[in-house]
């Protein structure tokens, strides 16, 4: 197809469409209000993958029609895929194929593919005075044939992009080796400062260790360990005493919110004031040791309502959160009667694995563990145990090992055959995906491997190749799939 015609087709709709818009903005978020409820990624919060994918092609979904107003501009079309819940709570993909200009058929579309009612969405009130201003709404009205166009021309641009791939994958990686290993040698630098300042809170507190539960930056690490000390620092003699006291013989993490965690160890937010760090350490002076072990005796109490099973509890979770989704599960079990009790008991394995969750949760079965909503009815819990009974658990439970183990195995060979310093890559990627991209890495040839060699790879979902602040190379794995060896 020649360049001049791909020009034409791209700027199609703005040649061919006269845009009516039924919707506002605001009219168009009202409207989507369903459909952002279905795919919200905080729905998935005990499924990261789908959560991750969901958030993402949101993102690209939220784009499209944002640039739909005030004024629509020309877009590539471009196919989102969403994961939703059925009306018996399985797993759903559903795909979106985003094109032409009109707010109102990309917003049915989407609330009928995740079988949601348009009768609130407006109608057209002319649709005569529609035709007279030259109004197409969409590529299949205004266009006969043209989502075909547009699927010739995606797979002329996917073709395209295998080609680039395969000529500049070691291009690309040659040109930011320099950018990588300077950002490697900073990247270390910091590391060491870092050190230099848990050693010197460790030393003024008596904590054992340090953590974070999120990837930070290490710039804002830094800065979470200097308010510490600057805490500690500016404290009068009664504050001082109190915090060292607190923080004295126990671990302290860096997450989201302030809280006194499962483990009797102490979380302060990263985002939160100096005077909430200052009021968790007040409060674990208090009651902590008692309410560690109201836990523990709330743990085995559950055990023993339900025959045995196993309950864990996260570690680092808020102790007086997780407390109170215990009692409120506890206080569930008992009220039903014995013979229903029996029945749930004579569904779980004597050792399964159980996690009660807040009451914002779901049923599910991640990675083999029973998890539990503690405000869950009793009859959805004993249909979805009969639905994924014990086998099922324990069988997707040695499945993920085995998965994990094996990745993990074939990505020390590729790691050795490219001579690379570390080999990592997104936590959402499909499995299948990524051990058919370490394959291909463990088969590039030995006069390519000198463009591999000495450095740190990510494999990642995003569109082109560049340089993390820890001198990482993050490298699509499109560009992984693409290149010929």
């Amino acid at each position: 197809m020649c360049p001049n015609t791909l020009r034409f087709l791209r700027n199609f709709p703005t040649v061919c469409v006269t845009q009516h818009c039924l919707f506002s903005a605001k009219e168009a978020a009202i409207a989507l209000r369903p459909f952002y409820f279905a795919v919200h990624p905080d729905r998935f919060a005990q499924e990261p993958d789908i959560q991750t994918r969901n958030e993402r092609a949101l993102q690209v979904f939220n784009g499209y029609i944002n640039n739909l107003f005030p004024e629509p501009v020309t877009q590539m079309p471009v196919n989102v895929e969403f994961t939703v819940r059925d009306t018996l709570s399985n797993f759903k993909s559903i795909r979106i194929f985003l094109s032409g200009a009109d707010p109102a058929e990309i917003i049915k579309l989407a609330l009928e593919r995740c079988d949601l009612s348009t009768a609130h969405l407006p109608v057209r009130d002319n649709p005569s005075q529609n035709q007279k201003i030259g109004t197409k709404s969409s590529q299949k009205n205004f266009a006969p044939g043209l989502d075909e166009i547009w699927k010739n021309l995606q797979e002329n641009e996917r073709l395209r992009q295998k080609r680039f791939y395969a000529v500049n994958l070691l291009k690309e990686l040659s040109k930011n080796r320099e950018l990588a290993m300077q950002r490697r040698d900073g990247h270390k630098v910091m590391v060491e400062i870092i050190e230099d300042n848990i050693d010197e809170i460790k030393r003024k507190t008596g904590l054992t260790q340090i953590l974070w539960s999120i990837n930070w930056e290490l710039t804002f690490m830094r800065r979470c360990l200097i308010n510490v000390l600057e805490m500690i620092n500016h404290a009068d003699k009664h504050s001082k005493d109190v915090i060292i006291y607190s923080l004295n013989g126990r671990q302290l993490t860096f997450g989201r919110g302030s809280h006194i965690c499962c483990n009797g160890s102490l979380q302060f937010g990263a985002d939160d004031a100096i005077g909430a760090w200052q009021k968790i350490c007040i409060e674990s002076t208090k009651f902590l040791t008692f309410e560690v072990q109201n836990l523990e005796r709330l743990v085995e109490r559950v055990a023993e309502l339900l025959g045995g099973i196993n309950l864990l509890v996260q570690p680092h979770d808020g102790l007086l959160q997780t407390i109170k989704n215990v009692k409120l599960f506890i206080a569930r079990i008992c009220s039903q009667p014995p013979s229903e009790l029996s029945k749930i008991n004579s569904l779980l394995k004597k050792d399964q694995q159980v996690q009660i969750m807040n009451g914002y949760s779901e049923l599910a079965l991640l990675q083999g563990i029973l998890q539990i909503p503690c405000n869950v009815d009793i009859h959805a819990l004993k249909h979805f145990i009969l639905k994924n009974d014990a086998s099922k658990a324990e069988k997707m439970r040695k499945e993920y090992f085995e998965q994990k183990y094996f990745l993990e195995s074939v990505k020390n060979s590729t790691v050795s055959h490219l001579e690379l310093t570390s080999l990592s890559w997104d936590a959402d990627l499909n499995f299948t995906r990524l051990l058919d991209a370490l394959r291909k890495l463990s088969k590039i040839q030995k006069e390519q491997i000198s463009h591999f060699s000495g450095l740190e790879i990510h494999l990642g979902s995003g569109p082109k190749i560049f340089v993390l602040a820890s001198g990482k190379i993050s490298v699509p794995i499109e560009m992984i799939e693409d290149f010929e060896i």
